[in-house]
């Protein structure tokens, strides 16, 4: 054989043991650098942005600002798009809050006037991406479908499997049954309608505007993030009761409700009472309400079973500074976390063994795309797939009839899946990575004998 024959011949096979290691690329080599760069890769935290950058191309409804973007436990920047924005899939415009559901699926408020809606996600595919849950990924359609659902903020779920969903702009929650339909299908719940029978109210009402009902007499003026915890706060397993706790921006108050009647329970914390101003989230945890104050620039708890409230996180504590403050989570790591919105920036926060005084302040992200509207802090040792378990007893997160319970698909970069062996393959792709080594061991012995039987030499060789 002539000796550039042979060489071409050589080529091919060679080029045959290139695409065999670009397979195994694909069905899972970890890139050298994400063994090495210190970094789990793993999501840890969820945020959502206000989706009007200062950047004119970030601000358009494409952008990741309009978005989901994940970060690993260390800050690490994860994904710019959690969720997929495919041909067909929803139109996403100024994301706010998320919530995860039993099935480890992503409920999410869609907040643009136009297109106001609760979507709903299925579990992390391998590379981290969220698919719209069958068939279409709305939830909940918002107005003129449900009136009550106009411009969406706050998430929480209801005890008997449903979603409670706060609104701008029409200042009410709406509840929403298991399907997405809002209950009542027709007015508010028999507690508002009893008291206001001459009030037509938007179906699902669950709590009524100050337009349709006095601010005093618990009518909402400016709702934003929601919570329910056990009415008793202390998360005894004999409580059955839950409250509903809003934040009412503008009225400067967080006011509470029965979670299932929809009843004014009264004023928890106010400029008076905790100092807040303009609360904006809310999130409860071990019995302790934790508000985000984005007039005062702080963070104020209100212990539940006692009423006694504290400022948790100050204004300034060491370097980090809170400017406008507006999601929180508490992390796997025990640290609370909160958007520091105006700032454009996470700032973690190690608290005391009270829980009510912060005594560390870790800058957790810097120089975000956009301001930061709301968190999602997930658990590291499953990325997601399990709601992240409560410190005190809450109710079930809803698991939507329409939404089938799917499987997480096995992802070899995930702790829950097993530790990665040397190679960076998951356990369950060994078996198929040890065929396809196998067969490149056996390609390249191929190619030995291939050479030394066609006497393939450098010139001047032997």
């Amino acid at each position: 054989m002539p000796l550039n024959h042979a060489i071409i011949t050589g080529r091919r096979l060679a080029v045959l043991a290139g695409g065999l290691m670009l397979a195994l690329g694909a069905v899972g080599v970890s890139p050298a650098a994400a063994e090495t760069d210190g970094h789990s890769h793993t999501p840890a935290l969820y945020v959502t942005f206000h989706g009007e950058a200062s950047d004119a191309r970030a601000s358009d409804a494409a952008s990741s600002s309009n978005n989901i973007s994940s970060y690993d436990a260390s800050g690490h920047l994860v994904s710019k798009t959690v969720l997929a924005t495919g041909k067909h899939d929803p139109v996403l415009a100024e994301l706010r809050g998320m919530l995860l559901t039993a099935d480890g699926g992503l409920m999410v408020a869609n907040a643009t006037k136009s297109d106001s809606a609760v979507l709903s996600y299925q579990t992390p595919d391998a590379s981290g991406t969220r698919h719209p849950a069958p068939p279409s990924g709305v939830f909940a359609p918002g107005a003129p479908t449900n009136p009550g659902i106009d411009h969406p903020y706050g998430l929480a779920a209801a005890a008997d499997g449903g979603l409670l969903v706060s609104s701008q702009d029409s200042a009410v929650v709406t509840a929403l049954d298991s399907s997405g339909a809002p209950t009542p299908t027709t007015g508010a719940s028999s507690w508002w309608a009893e008291q206001y029978p001459d009030v037509v109210f938007d179906a699902g009402t669950l709590v009524p505007s100050a337009t349709e009902v006095p601010a005093e007499a618990g009518g909402l003026v400016a709702p934003r993030g929601l919570v329910i915890a056990p009415a008793s706060g202390t998360g005894s397993a004999t409580d059955t009761a839950t409250t509903l706790y809003v934040a009412d921006n503008t009225a400067q108050l967080v006011r509470s409700y029965d979670a299932t009647t929809g009843r004014f329970l009264g004023d928890v914390l106010s400029p008076a009472v905790g100092g807040i101003g303009n609360p904006v989230g809310l999130i409860v945890n071990d019995g302790i309400l934790y508000v985000t104050s984005e007039g005062t620039d702080d963070v104020v708890s209100l212990d539940l079973a006692t009423g006694s409230t504290t400022e948790v996180v100050p204004r300034e504590l060491g370097k980090a500074k809170l400017d406008h403050p507006s999601g929180l989570g508490f992390g796997a790591d025990g640290r609370l976390y909160v958007a520091s919105r105006v700032g454009q920036k996470i700032i973690a926060y190690t608290l005391d063994s009270t829980n009510t005084k912060a005594v560390k302040a870790d800058l957790f992200v810097d120089g975000l795309p956009d301001q930061p509207e709301q968190l999602l802090l997930l658990d590291d040792a499953d990325d997601g797939a399990e709601p992240p378990p409560p410190a005190s007893p809450s109710p079930t997160s809803p698991a939507p009839a329409s939404v089938p319970p799917t499987t997480p698909t096995a992802d070899p970069h995930e702790p829950g899946h097993g530790e990665l062996a040397a190679t960076g393959f998951g356990p369950d792709l060994r078996p198929a990575v040890g065929l396809a080594l196998i067969a490149l061991v056996a390609l390249s012995a191929g190619i030995a004998v291939l050479a030394s039987r066609r006497g393939l030499r450098t010139p001047g060789g032997r």
